[in-house]
């Protein structure tokens, strides 16, 4: 069978839908618990982060959907880097993934770390750029602080 193809309008109009109805003005939560989501994950699943200067990142804005060529694909990306710093405080965790919930706690997505990071020390930090690519689906990017 051959890869369906979808105009590039067509791309750039499901993820307007998607992001209106689901991306924008939601949080990123991430989770401590040694837990691996699936597609029947509930958010009483995750086990919120603590550590020391932890805040979950609220009002998450999306850029607006710009296609990819190469990929058959439209794409929008978080408008800012999402940042989590520990404070040095306690307490400590390791953290194994995200979560995001839409406007209406609903949730949209969770993804484990291919490795858990530790925040523990002062300065340790987690950049995350979430990014929702039509039609592969909705994956996150990792950026080395």
């Amino acid at each position: 069978m051959s890869t369906p193809i979808y105009p590039r309008q067509a791309l750039t109009r499901m993820l307007d839908a998607i992001q209106a109805a689901e991306l924008n003005g939601g949080a990123v939560k991430l989770f401590q618990n040694d837990f691996q989501p699936t597609d029947l994950s509930v958010i009483a699943d995750f086990v919120e982060a603590d550590f020391g200067g932890y805040a979950a990142i609220t009002h998450v804005e999306f850029t607006d959907p710009a296609a990819i060529n190469d990929l058959n694909a439209a794409q929008v990306n978080s408008d800012n880097t999402l940042d989590f710093v520990c404070d040095g405080t306690a307490p400590t965790n390791i953290i194994y993934g995200y979560w995001y919930i839409n406007s209406t706690n609903d949730l949209v997505v969770s993804e484990r770390f291919d490795v858990p990071q530790s925040m523990s020390l002062l300065g340790d930090s987690i950049m995350l750029v979430l990014r929702q690519t039509e039609p592969l689906g909705l994956g996150v990017a990792i950026l080395e602080p």
